[in-house]
C-alpha cells in the first residue's frame, strides 16, 4: 500500500543533485579555487554526499518498513469443518406477489444472501425451481461467488411455468449426493409459497430423508392470498394475473405441503411474516449439526519483516544527521569567527 510513496526517493536525490550543484557553483564565484583549503578547511564534498545517501536511503527504509513486509516461515495444516446446505429457490411468477415486501422473491434472495455472510467452513449450493429445477450455484465454499449467483436470479430464471417441489427436492438431492463419503449432515432449505402442481412430494420427502438429507421449510407469503402482478417486456406493470374467467388469481401459501416435507425429514417450518423470514431458526437448527471436513489446505505462515527496513533506517538517520556536520556550517563558522576578530 505504501510502497508508492518510493516515488519520492528519485525526487530526493533530484532535489539534493540541484542544491549540490547550486551551492558549489556559488562557492567557486566567491572564493579563489585555490584559497578553498584556507577558507574552508572542513569543507569535502564527499561528506556531504554521504550525508544526503544516508538520509535518502533511510527515507527509502522507512517506506519499506510502512509498508509490513512479511516472509513465509512455514506451512500449516488448516481443516475447516461445515455442513452442505442448498437452498432452493421458488422462482414462479406467484414469487411476485408484495404481501411480503419488496416481494417474496426478492426477500427470499435478501434473507439467504444474509444467511450466507454468517456461514464460516460450510458449504452453499443454490437451485432454483419453478416447473422445473436447475442448478444456480454448485456446492462450494467460495460465499462471494454464491451470493453473486444469488443477485443474477430472477422470477424468470427458469422458463417453464408452474411450481413443482419435487422436481426441486430431486435437484437438490442429486447435487448432496456427490459430497464427499461420511458427510455427516446435508441439509435443504426450501424457501416457496408452497403452491405444488405435480404432487408426490411425501414421497420425494422420504427419498431425500433415506439419504439423510434434512429438508427446512420456509413459508412465504400470506394463507388469506395475494394477487400476483404482471408485467411487460419492459418490467413495467400491466396488472394482476387473472384466471380464464377473468378473475383475479390469489396466490396463497401452502402450508400443509411445507410441513409435510419438513415432518418426513425431521426438519422444521418457519412462517415467514414481513419483517422476518424466519432464517435465524433455521440457522439455530443447522448450527446444532454435527459438523464434517468439509477443507483441507496447506496455509504459509508469515512472520513480520519491518524490524529488518526499521533498524537501518535509524542507524543511516543517527549518522547522516547527528555524526557527519552539514557541508556549508563550517564555512558560515569561520566567516563569523572572522568578523568577531
Amino acid at each position: 500500500m505504501y510502497l508508492w510513496l518510493l516515488v519520492i526517493v528519485p525526487l530526493l536525490a533530484l532535489l539534493y543533485w540541484r542544491a549540490h550543484a547550486r551551492f558549489a557553483r556559488r562557492l567557486r564565484e566567491a572564493v579563489d579555487p585555490a584559497l578553498l583549503p584556507v577558507v574552508a578547511p572542513r569543507h569535502r564534498t564527499w561528506r556531504a554526499h554521504l550525508q544526503a545517501g544516508l538520509v535518502i536511503a533511510a527515507c527509502a527504509l522507512l517506506i519499506g518498513a510502512a509498508a509490513w513486509p512479511m516472509a513465509g516461515v512455514g506451512t500449516r495444516l488448516a481443516r475447516a469443518t461445515g455442513i452442505d446446505v442448498v437452498f432452493a429457490i421458488d422462482v414462479s411468477k406467484s414469487m411476485q406477489a408484495k404481501d411480503v415486501t419488496p416481494s417474496r422473491l426478492e426477500r427470499a434472495k435478501l434473507e439467504v444472501s444474509e444467511f450466507i455472510k454468517t456461514l464460516s467452513g460450510d458449504r452453499v449450493g443454490i437451485v432454483v425451481f419453478a416447473g422445473e429445477a436447475f442448478v444456480q450455484c454448485p456446492l462450494t465454499n467460495d460465499y462471494d461467488a454464491a451470493r453473486l449467483f444469488m443477485r443474477s436470479i430472477e422470477w424468470n430464471s427458469v422458463p417453464q411455468p408452474g411450481t413443482s417441489l419435487k422436481k426441486a427436492i430431486a435437484t437438490s438431492r442429486e447435487m448432496l449426493r456427490h459430497v464427499p463419503e461420511g458427510a455427516k449432515s446435508k441439509v435443504l432449505v426450501l424457501l416457496t409459497d408452497g403452491e405444488d402442481h405435480e404432487g408426490d412430494v411425501a414421497e420425494s420427502a422420504k427419498a431425500a430423508a433415506d439419504e439423510g438429507i434434512v429438508i427446512h421449510a420456509v413459508g412465504i407469503g400470506s394463507t388469506s392470498g395475494e394477487p400476483v402482478p404482471e408485467y411487460d417486456e419492459k418490467g413495467v406493470m400491466k396488472g394482476y394475473k387473472k384466471d380464464k374467467a377473468g378473475q383475479t388469481v390469489l396466490s396463497r401459501l401452502n402450508e400443509t405441503a411445507l410441513k409435510q416435507v419438513t415432518s418426513a425429514t425431521g426438519g422444521r417450518y418457519v412462517h415467514a411474516v414481513n419483517r422476518d423470514l424466519g432464517m435465524d431458526a433455521i440457522r439455530d437448527e443447522i448450527a446444532r449439526m454435527a459438523k464434517t471436513e468439509t477443507q483441507a489446505r496447506l496455509i504459509i505462515q508469515y512472520e513480520e519483516r519491518f524490524r529488518w527496513f526499521l533498524l537501518p533506517a535509524a542507524a543511516f538517520l543517527f549518522f547522516g544527521g547527528a555524526v557527519l556536520p552539514i557541508s556549508a556550517t563550517p564555512l558560515r563558522w569561520r566567516r563569523k569567527t572572522r568578523q568577531k576578530a
